[in-house]
């Protein structure tokens, strides 16, 4: 845990950072996902 904290971090601190930032990353790769399927979406063109 020291090694992720910033000086005069708390380990509260550190874990709420680093709990957000995994949030994130997860809601970033779900966003991959979905842009990868291309059956998910509609041409303009069909419109």
């Amino acid at each position: 845990m020291r090694s992720l904290g910033k000086k005069g971090e708390t380990y509260d601190q550190i874990l709420k950072r680093l709990m957000v930032l995994a949030e994130y990353e997860e809601f970033t790769e779900m966003q991959y996902q979905r842009l990868k399927d291309k059956e998910a979406f509609v041409s303009l063109d069909e419109i």
